[in-house]
This record gives C-alpha cells, sequence and structure tokens, in this order.
C-alpha cells in the first residue's frame, strides 16, 4: 500500500508543479518562487512552516507542501523491515534482545533511526 499512495502522491505532485522531479529541493524551491513570488531559502523542517505562513494565499504551494510531508513520512519503513525479515512462514524470530538499553529491546524491524 505504500508504494501505491507514494505513486499517487508523486503523480499528483508531478500533474500540479509539471517537473521531472518532483523530489528535488532546488527544482521545488524554484517552483514554489515561480508560482507565489515569495522567494525560498531553504526546505528544512525549521523552514518550512514560514514557507508555509509566507505562500498563505496560495493553494497550489499548501498544496504541494503537504503531499512533500506525506511524502517524507518514515513510519512505513517498518513495514518494509518486516518484510524483509519474515522467515519462510511469515514469522519473524530473533528480534529481542534481553538488555538493549537497560531493558527488552526490539531489534531488526526498527527504522533506520530506531
Amino acid at each position: 500500500m505504500d508504494e501505491v499512495v507514494k505513486g499517487q502522491l508523486l503523480a499528483q505532485a508531478q500533474e500540479l508543479m509539471g517537473l521531472e522531479n518532483q523530489k528535488s529541493p532546488q527544482q521545488l524551491k524554484t517552483w514554489i518562487t515561480e508560482t507565489s513570488g515569495v522567494e525560498v531559502v531553504s526546505l528544512n523542517k525549521k523552514e518550512i512552516g514560514k514557507v508555509r505562513e509566507d505562500t498563505d494565499g496560495c493553494a497550489e504551494v499548501g498544496e504541494l507542501l503537504d503531499i512533500r510531508a506525506s511524502l517524507s513520512k518514515t513510519s512505513t519503513g517498518k513495514y518494509a523491515a518486516m518484510i524483509r525479515t519474515a522467515c519462510h512462514d511469515s514469522r519473524i524470530r530473533g528480534i529481542t534482545q534481553f538488555y538493549g538499553a537497560g531493558r527488552w529491546a526490539v531489534r531488526l524491524v526498527g527504522t533506520p533511526s530506531d
């Protein structure tokens, strides 16, 4: 489902922006500037709120920033890890570790930041 939804979001971004690479920060900043007239210095977490405020009157920019936020979610990474870790009978074994960080811990199925 994750791949399907990401494909749909990328198609929406392509239709909205008309650019080859909707994931390119440089192309995205240029598109926002051309569309809203607001120059964008950065699209990092700290600055994205300011970009939203500055381009508040432009619905296209807001829609694109929503799409971009949905595409950047990492919470679905655990699903891929579960599929990758599953044994031939679709069960996952050996994922608990005693005394990981002073308590029982789960390994193999976390997101890259876990």
